[in-house]
């Protein structure tokens, strides 16, 4: 018999502990060093797993009945497993704490992001034998069995033929010339610095959570038509744009072309709104209206300022990314914003499953009126006016009906997916798709997993674990079902995400299953590249928060401070860069310069010098932008296709193309952003190996003409018109 009376005396005689007055707790364990101290705020973010209540079946013996429920018997005192429960989550934490210094002192980075599963083997182990040291061979191998374990009940026979393969990696490795990249930021004189406005980054320290941290991207377009894709960069005073000078340098370029200089922009979309032929530039503002510049034309390169004549300045508002598609195909492209809360003004996130708080997500519905172009702001009206604090939006056609879908991905609440019925309306569709476990979302990237003409979602999140989802004592066998109520009270482990279709209809997150264990701590941007032209996507992740945080003297507020704390925590940490063979993607970090510690947001892939080959441009939160040349080595072919709407708008946004080359296929399609506040250059590139022709390119365009061309040769850029318009 379990009884209060006797857990806590011998619960403090094993483990050594105090609790004070505020709910935190010390603990003193073997090999530790300095007590490992757990503050309240962490402890009540911890949730309730399988693995402590395995531990109370074993310690209370077997009052369970055949179905694994726990049963209470006459005199089993309830106020013991409370307490019992309460301490294993603080422990548990110690543990967590204690093996993540030991694996990042033994260099075991590979297993950081099972780390806190793991963390619970070992304090089930320590509690059933008293033993409570932990060893770097006690973590690795802990992780070891929780990364083999499968990761998904949903799981499709695509994903199950896909494996790490020890072989397979170390060919990767052993292929990967030293540097990988190659930082070249100097040499091409190329000089951005991110920099937050100083004013609202001042403000952040009256906020009860400083919020605020998002920077700012990077957006890649040939802007002057002089072949060489060029650089805007946001930033404070507007950002700059750099025009890339025959492949050889940089130079920055923003006040000759007539962009002013005002406020801290977050995004820049390269975009030719008019179909007039050239490239016109639109700019998402921190506590501002958002701007609209018009190309003049490329000789010389003007912009003019048309955001008022348009109606798309916004007001002032915190607007984060832009997806610009056309939402009723009618050539004409619209453009959905995704509004972040109003901190500049005080305010702070409300914390649930549903956030209501931010301004509305703002969708602008563009017209011709008397040969006119304006937009007219239809979100509410539509449905789609979400008012969480949002960071990101995509559209895609999820369901291929011949219409762009919009996603919203939200911070503090889950996302939202928006079916677009005809052109006329939207309709809310997130949980029968499975997309609204998306959490503390940041980024959204579509990519050809499996090459089978629907793309998968990459969602990157913070890896940590929330209050709101909470799963208590689930089996194998056990089916969850829970309602509209509980789920604001729930309880889950927050980490980067992969959607795929699946065969019924809905999304499954097969993240676990197809990329190989690594340290994602606080994720950004998440962006695919084929780096060595093979056919398969890689991945680069971007990390990081930032370190000093702005402050008032003698500050007081706990949850203030808390939330400094948790920030700073991920303060500066690595990138992480996925190599992927034969369907699994393999973490080459190690290897690879993309992968540096730093505070990094966006990032562009686009080929600077024309080389064929895909370079990379990133832009780091309150620090110098970095350029990196692609170094890989392997003579593979690749292929890329510009494509111009006629009847669909002319930047072709929302056409997708099919390629067959060496019995291979592969995917994409035309999109406006990528990323995190991020553009590549529209032009779709295509690695085709060792590939000498590519025998057939079929194009699915928005006005739902089909086209086809055969036999095109690889190592170029093929322009491919639109018929008819």
């Amino acid at each position: 018999m379990l009884e209060v009376d006797a857990v806590q005396p011998i619960l403090n005689q094993r483990f050594p502990h105090d609790r004070d007055a505020a709910g935190g707790v010390k603990f003193v364990l073997d090999g530790a060093g300095d007590p490992i101290n757990i503050l309240p705020a962490a402890f009540s973010d911890y949730s309730d797993t399988i693995e402590p209540w395995r531990l109370l079946h074993n310690w209370a013996g077997r009052h369970t009945d055949a179905h694994g429920s726990l049963t209470l018997r006459p005199g089993f005192d309830q106020k013991a497993l409370h307490v019992l429960c309460d301490f294993l989550k603080s422990y548990d934490l110690a543990v967590l704490q204690h093996a993540r210094q030991i694996a990042r002192a033994e260099e075991l980075s590979e297993f950081l992001s099972v780390y806190g599963v793991a963390a619970f083997m070992l304090a089930a182990r320590g509690l059933e034998t008293a033993e409570v040291a932990v060893d770097a061979g006690a973590i690795r191998s802990a992780c070891t069995q929780m990364a083999n374990r499968t990761p998904s009940m949903h799981a499709t026979e695509t994903a199950s033929e896909v494996a790490y393969s020890e072989e397979t990696k170390q060919q990767i490795l052993a292929s990967i010339p030293e540097p990988m990249f190659q930082d070249v930021t100097e040499q091409l004189q190329f000089d951005f610095v991110h920099t937050p406005n100083r004013a609202l980054w001042g403000r952040r320290s009256e906020l009860e959570t400083p919020v605020g941290i998002a920077g700012g991207g990077v957006a890649s377009a040939d802007f002057d038509g002089d072949g060489y894709p060029d650089l805007y960069l946001a930033g404070d005073d507007g950002g700059r744009l750099y025009r890339n000078v025959d492949g050889k340098r940089f130079e920055d370029v923003s006040a000759a072309v007539g962009l002013d200089g005002e406020g801290e922009s977050r995004a820049g979309y390269f975009i030719d709104y008019d179909n007039d032929g050239d490239l016109d530039l639109f700019v998402t503002f921190v506590w501002q209206a958002n701007r609209m510049y018009r190309s003049e034309g490329a000789n010389p390169a003007k912009f003019t300022d048309v955001t008022d004549e348009l109606g798309l300045g916004g007001g002032q508002e915190v607007t984060h990314e832009a997806v610009w598609f056309d939402m009723d195909n009618d050539g004409l492209l619209d453009v959905y914003t995704a509004n972040f809360g109003p901190w500049p003004d005080g305010a702070s996130p409300t914390m649930g499953r549903v956030n209501n708080n931010g301004d509305p997500n703002r969708l602008y519905h563009h017209r011709l009126e008397d040969d006119r172009h304006v937009f007219v702001e239809v979100g509410a009206e539509l449905g789609v006016d979400d008012r969480g604090w949002t960071h990101c939006v995509g559209a895609w056609d999820f369901d291929q009906d011949g219409y762009m879908d919009l996603f919203s991905l939200t911070d503090f609440s889950a996302s939202l997916l928006f079916r677009n019925v005809q052109g006329q309306r939207f309709v809310e569709v997130s949980r029968p798709q499975r997309l609204d476990a998306a959490y503390n979302a940041m980024n959204f990237t579509l990519l050809d997993l499996d090459h089978s003409g629907q793309p998968a979602i990459y969602v990157s999140e913070i890896f940590k674990l929330v209050h709101r989802q909470r799963y208590r004592r689930p089996t194998e066998d056990t089916t969850i079902v829970f309602g509209e109520e509980n789920l604001n009270t729930l309880r889950a482990l927050v980490n980067n995400k992969l959607y795929r279709r699946h065969r019924d209809g809905f999304y499954e997150d097969v993240h676990n299953t197809v990329f190989e264990p690594a340290d994602h701590g606080w994720a950004w941007d998440a962006s695919v590249m084929d780096y060595e032209n093979d056919g398969d996507l890689d991945l680069l992740l971007l990390n990081g928060t930032e370190n000093a945080l702005p402050t008032v003297p003698f500050e007081s507020r706990p949850d203030h401070i808390g939330q400094r704390k948790f920030i700073s925590h991920y303060g500066r940490q690595p990138n992480v860069f996925y190599v992927s063979q034969d369907g699994y993607f393999y973490d080459v970090s190690k290897v690879c310069p993309l992968a540096y510690e730093g505070s990094s947001r966006g990032s562009a892939f686009f080929d600077y010098d024309g080389d064929g080959d895909l370079d990379v441009a990133i832009n780091d939160y309150d620090s110098p932008a970095k350029i990196f040349h692609n170094n890989q080595q392997t003579a593979n072919n690749w292929v890329r296709f510009q494509l111009e709407g006629t009847r669909s708008n002319r930047n072709a946004i929302g056409a997708s193309i099919e390629v067959r080359f060496a019995d291979q296929l592969r995917y994409d399609q035309v999109v406006s952003g990528s990323g995190f506040l991020s553009q590549n250059p529209m032009a779709l590139h295509f690695g085709v190996g060792q590939a000498t022709l590519v025998d057939k390119v079929m194009v699915s365009w928005p006005s739902g003409l089909v086209q086809q061309v055969e036999d095109l040769e690889v190592n170029q850029t093929h322009q491919i018109r639109e018929p008819g318009g």
